[in-house]
């Protein structure tokens, strides 16, 4: 997964994103994408079977917190989710 394809992502499917400090006390960023799209999410993730990323589901979407897979795709994550 590149930058552009990220931010591709985010900005083409309206994806909410918060910037917030995470469970370590960094800033970090969360986005809460709908059921809808994590078919495509998983894709650019390039998740393999038995890959896993940590998120919390709610009602009618997933949140996913962000840095720490944007650190493992060499992805600056202020190039993505700007303010």
């Amino acid at each position: 997964m590149s930058e552009l394809e990220l931010y591709r992502f985010i900005t083409e499917n309206e994806i909410e994103w918060v910037r917030e400090k995470n469970e370590r006390d960094e800033v970090d960023v969360f986005i809460i994408v709908g059921f809808n799209f994590i078919e495509r999410l998983v894709r650019i993730l390039n998740l393999g079977f038995d890959e896993v990323i940590a998120c919390m589901l709610k009602e009618n979407s997933i949140i996913v917190w962000m840095q720490e897979i944007c650190d493992c795709h060499n992805i600056e994550i202020k190039n993505v989710f700007i303010d």
